[in-house]
């Protein structure tokens, strides 16, 4: 995996800065640190305070028109794909968004698909009903939960 490229797609209200890092983005900051795959990894996100970034070398911004019939959050997937179409990634990681996955998965991408839960996944569109995760669990290469709380939420209600 080591020539393999590497996607990380942030929420889109999770800013990659130095002074208003969500959780994802600190998450994301300490687990690159110490990553054998760091070179191979880009980071998506969408801030105004590009000076602020974190990571500048591994850091790529996503703008698009927020004037549109379509919802930002698909806004922003869709502009990340033209990305994922330039580079052709392996693997994306995707942090606390499961409408993401599923909107990825609708437009036939051929990454593999990795899903970071950092809060309750009852609470987050695409993964409050059974049949949600249960597509997340047979789409996604992996799913990753930063607690075991997080975890038993997640499959409360399955047969696991």
């Amino acid at each position: 995996m080591n020539n393999k490229k590497i996607a990380i797609l942030l929420p889109f209200k999770d800013h990659f800065t130095n002074s208003n890092a969500g959780s994802a983005s600190i998450w994301i900051k300490d687990f690159n640190k110490r990553s054998k795959y760091r070179k191979n990894i880009k980071i998506f996100g969408n801030t105004d305070d590009l000076e602020d970034i974190i990571d500048k070398k591994n850091y790529i911004n996503i703008s698009f028109n927020t004037y549109t019939f379509k919802s930002k959050n698909i806004s922003y997937v869709d502009e990340f794909l033209k990305h994922n179409n330039k580079y052709k990634f392996d693997l994306i990681e995707i942090h606390n968004r499961p409408s993401y996955v599923h909107h990825l998965i609708t437009k036939n991408i051929k990454s593999k698909l990795v899903l970071i839960f950092h809060n309750n996944p009852l609470a987050l569109g695409g993964s409050k009903s059974i049949h949600e995760r249960n597509d997340l669990i047979e789409k996604c290469e992996k799913l990753i939960f930063v607690s075991g709380w997080v975890k038993e939420k997640f499959f409360e209600g399955l047969d696991r």
